[in-house]
């Protein structure tokens, strides 16, 4: 988990420098910002599948609270 929280953190850690390219006009860093983003995405979309992968599973029919 922490590993996925890594990937996500760097990730997002490349959206301001992209926008402060982007307010700049320099579109050479803001491609490549993107670009690096881009390719960390895909490591960081496992955050939103993994967790749900070790997460302990009730049965629906358990009765205990919803």
């Amino acid at each position: 988990m922490q590993r996925q929280l890594r990937r996500a953190i760097g990730c997002v850690a490349e959206v301001p420098p992209l926008f402060h390219a982007l307010i700049d006009g320099n579109a050479a860093k803001r491609e490549g910002h993107k670009d690096k983003r881009f390719e960390l995405e895909p490591a960081a979309d496992g955050l939103n599948n993994d967790p749900c992968d070790h997460l302990r599973r009730e049965p629906a029919d358990a009765g205990g609270p919803v």
